[in-house]
């Protein structure tokens, strides 16, 4: 239940708003934006989308989807914004470069670009498993543990900020 009275300084300041950025959107389930939506609507007595606040929604479908609980596939793309009748209303903007490829080390741009391939449905063996490179196997716990942390065996052992890092 909102709180906000329809002539409070709230929604004067909700009817100032020129724009609201969202970030991470693929991961939100479609009815947390229409939520938004419905309610800024009924607020501002405006019945366009998001009541003409230009609403900039960001984020990366190759990563984590809306959880649905105990969702199938099938569940999980219903969830997602695109499935929302707002969805018609949305201008859909690319990014054309990826920054992230542009910085690091050799291995980390490899590690880019695998990572990119495994977003779009590459480096699977069978449609249901990632195929890693061999230099990325480990054969038990330890070695593990040895490629993410490989100073965490030297005695004294490292400070707690180390982990953290």
């Amino acid at each position: 239940m909102c709180n906000i009275q329809k002539n409070s300084p709230h929604t004067n300041l909700l009817r100032a708003t020129k724009a609201i950025i969202w970030d991470e959107v693929g991961a939100q389930h479609y009815h947390a934006v229409e939520a938004v939506d419905r309610t800024l609507r009924d607020i501002c007595d405006d019945n366009q989308p998001f009541t003409g606040i230009t609403v900039v929604l960001g984020g990366d479908f190759l990563q984590t989807l809306p959880v649905v609980p105990k969702g199938s596939c099938e569940d999980i793309v219903d969830a997602t914004i695109q499935r929302s009748h707002l969805w018609q209303h949305v201008e859909t903007l690319f990014l054309r470069e990826n920054m992230h490829l542009d910085q690091g080390s050799a291995d980390e741009q490899q590690f880019s670009q695998w990572l990119l391939k495994v977003g779009h449905g590459q480096n699977m063996v069978d449609n249901a498993q990632i195929r890693l490179p061999e230099h990325m196997r480990v054969n038990n716990m330890e070695s593990l543990i040895g490629s993410i942390y490989p100073d965490v065996h030297v005695n004294p052992p490292p400070p707690p900020e180390y982990f953290l890092n």
